[in-house]
């Protein structure tokens, strides 16, 4: 019998709380005088040591992704903490009321700097973030455990640019809404909403994603699907919703315990799921599955489950890497060569970066990223990190 992870790991419900925080009690003592923006920092990580109530976060700019990486030159965060990028920009966000989202560049030690910030009053968390271009991007901004409000704003400046009302696709009865992830498509926005299964009250057991319209940012409708539930990553790491190079848009969804995980599929020029095509991981993989990364040549790579006694990781890592033929609706197999690794959304995640697709496999002390063949599906080891490695982003 498959288990559902009900005790989730104190790494997961930050994650699906969408609870991306940032404290203010910063160890390091700042120079006198800040050197200007690095020229030669080309990567920003975010890794986490100690374990539960007392954790660390290690955000810290690199030149290289090549061998043994030291956090000596990092900020510590007495908190969780996750990165976010996009085009060379890099962006962190305060939890709690007021909302700050802020805009970071690293000296050449590779030291963050805290630079422009926007302030969102009513909001207490960012559960998503879509980057168009370097002038416009979409925030999701979430209230306590509901649905909030979208904004659009450009990522050079960090001014606001607009809202986009969530207010229509509220549903009676649901006390909580969590927002995921959010991807565009030409003029559309397409972000994956889980209805319930937080603070009480009723769940609703199906997958939905709501489509909203850039040009008048305003929601358009709100699709869903029953074969499937639960949209659960914000993007940051693993994938939820991919848009695919001839623009059909896939979306994996982690299931639950009455219906299993499963791949989705909205065809290019179209904004309902394709009600033709669904893959059943579970039945494809053996067991439940986790996050959807494109690797070229209609293949993706996804994590699955291994011992269902295990299923919040409470006692170690629990997933392994696997590859699925989207087209044909077969699987691939695993990905050898690598461990068990921690699969909850804040240590796992295949990245595009400079032309190679990247693997970070989270072990209890250890985080190791390899390079992946996408052809052969054979890993080199790349770099290792103490720790668990929660985020990696280009900063060029």
């Amino acid at each position: 019998m498959r288990k559902k992870n009900k005790n989730l790991t104190f790494l997961s419900l930050v994650l699906l709380s969408c609870v991306f925080i940032f404290s203010a009690c910063d160890k390091n003592t700042e120079e006198p005088n800040p050197t200007p923006e690095s020229k030669s920092i080309n990567y920003a990580i975010c890794a986490l040591a100690g374990s539960y109530p007392n954790y660390t976060s290690y955000i810290q700019g690199l030149k290289s992704l090549e061998g043994e990486v030291k956090l000596d030159k990092a900020k510590e965060i007495s908190r969780p903490a996750l990165l976010w990028g996009k085009g060379g920009q890099v962006f962190v966000s305060l939890f709690g009321k007021p909302l700050t989202l802020s805009k970071y560049t690293f000296q050449d030690n590779g030291l963050p700097i805290e630079g422009k910030q926007f302030v969102e009053p009513a909001a207490v968390t960012v559960p998503t973030i879509c980057y168009v271009d370097k002038h416009e991007a979409y925030a999701g901004l979430s209230g306590a455990g509901g649905l909030h409000h979208v904004i659009r704003f450009d990522p050079m400046t960090m001014e606001k640019t607009g809202e986009i009302s969530l207010e229509s696709i509220k549903k009676e009865g649901i006390k909580t809404v969590l927002q995921m992830q959010m991807v565009h498509r030409g003029d559309k926005l397409f972000m994956g909403l889980v209805y319930g299964g937080y603070g009480g009250g009723e769940v609703i057991d199906d997958a939905f994603v709501v489509v909203i319209d850039r040009k008048n940012l305003k929601v358009e409708k709100l699709i869903s699907d029953s074969r499937t539930s639960r949209i659960y990553t914000g993007g940051q790491t693993m994938s939820s919703i991919t848009v695919m190079p001839n623009g059909d848009i896939y979306v994996m969804a982690e299931g639950s315990e009455n219906k299993p995980s499963g791949i989705l599929r909205i065809l290019n020029g179209q904004t309902d799921f394709d009600k033709d095509y669904f893959i059943n991981l579970d039945k494809l993989m053996g067991s439940n599955c986790h996050g959807l990364e494109f690797i070229g040549d209609m293949k993706a790579v996804t994590l699955k489950s291994i011992d269902p006694e295990n299923a919040g990781e409470l006692k170690g890592p629990n997933h392994k890497y696997c590859v699925v033929d989207l087209k044909n609706k077969i699987s691939l197999g695993e990905i050898t060569g690598l461990p068990l690794v921690y699969g909850v959304s804040v240590c796992a995640f295949c990245k595009l970066i400079d032309g190679e697709y990247l693997l970070n496999a989270a072990e209890k002390d250890l985080s190791t990223v390899y390079k992946l063949d996408p052809n052969t599906l054979k890993v080199t080891p790349k770099m290792t990190i103490r720790g668990k490695l929660t985020g990696l982003v280009p900063v060029k």
